[in-house]
């Protein structure tokens, strides 16, 4: 007796094109929720950058008597560039580099103000995590050009000083002036308003051109050399209070007047807001939708006003 051969049973058409649809609904509905997980680790890591950074501030000033400030490129020892020998020289990144386990490379650094960089200098070209947001794409986390002859070459900064915490008197809104001034030696327990009601660091804007360009210029000047308005930010435009605004990545190029956004403001490529790093320690997420005063009164140490922060 001849056996029937046994019919294998497959999937017709129809049925693989239903599966295959059913499959990428399922994965248009996860990407969403998967992206938002991303968002929200990304956002505790920067969190976290800027808790580090406020140990590192209050170490230096328990240590030194006083907190680490912007540098001034234009002083006339060293010309503000890293060297472990120059008290307060290099910017506010490079001055906390003993709280941040950066010992080896603020050693290192003892770089000449004259000749920096010399040809061939590669040791500033290194990354440094606790200064890169990683919601951004740096590249390389450092640029190997730079304004003033290359001395604002090296590692990047996604976070800005409070320049006016060094220059607390209210009146002052030259951007200059504040980002590149002299030591006026600022400590934790004398900020007037008090620590807890006023920023050191926040998260500032960039021009997303300049996220992964290769020259320390245009408000993103590198860490080695002190002074420059990449590493310290006053959060305003001009005197009218509406000019002090948050920013987020993708309104970044708008840089003309009334509000020159990409220039003197805080910001980030988050949804909800800016991350800052409090004088006490503490770090806040502030809403994009802030209104100018608050901003201005969180921002001003010496203002006499208390900004009401949820």
């Amino acid at each position: 007796m001849t056996r029937k051969p046994t019919r294998i049973q497959g999937f017709t058409l129809i049925e693989l094109l239903v599966v295959i649809a059913i499959i990428a609904i399922l994965i248009g509905l996860l990407l969403p929720a998967v992206q938002k997980v991303r968002e929200a680790a990304a956002r505790m890591q920067s969190q976290n950058n800027l808790k580090q950074m406020g140990l590192a501030f209050h170490n230096h000033n328990d240590t030194l008597g006083r907190l680490p400030y912007n540098g001034r490129r234009h002083s006339s020892v060293n010309r503000g560039v890293a060297n472990p020998n120059v008290v307060g020289s290099g910017s506010w990144c490079y001055q906390i580099f003993p709280y941040i386990e950066q010992d080896n490379a603020y050693r290192t650094w003892t770089f000449d103000g004259n000749t920096f960089p010399t040809t061939g200098e590669t040791r500033h070209l290194i990354s440094i995590k606790t200064f890169l947001c990683p919601g951004r794409g740096r590249g390389n986390g450092f640029k190997t050009l730079g304004a003033d002859g290359n001395r604002a070459s090296g590692p990047v900064s996604d976070y800005a000083i409070n320049a006016r915490i060094n220059r607390s008197d209210a009146a002052v809104t030259n951007a200059s002036t504040l980002t590149n001034s002299a030591d006026n030696r600022k400590t934790i327990q004398g900020i007037p308003d008090g620590s807890s009601n006023t920023a050191l660091v926040g998260e500032k804007s960039v021009m997303t051109s300049e996220h992964a360009d290769n020259s320390g210029n245009n408000w993103d000047e590198a860490i080695c050399q002190g002074g420059w308005g990449g590493l310290g930010r006053r959060g305003n435009f001009n005197t009218n209070v509406n000019s002090y605004v948050l920013v987020t990545d993708r309104n970044s190029d708008i840089d003309v007047a009334p509000l020159n956004i990409a220039d003197h403001h805080y910001g980030s490529p988050w949804a909800g807001g800016v991350h800052f790093l409090m004088g006490d320690g503490s770090v806040r997420n502030v809403s994009f939708s802030i209104a100018g005063q608050q901003l201005a009164w969180m921002l001003h140490p010496a203002d006499g006003q208390v900004s009401n922060l949820p």
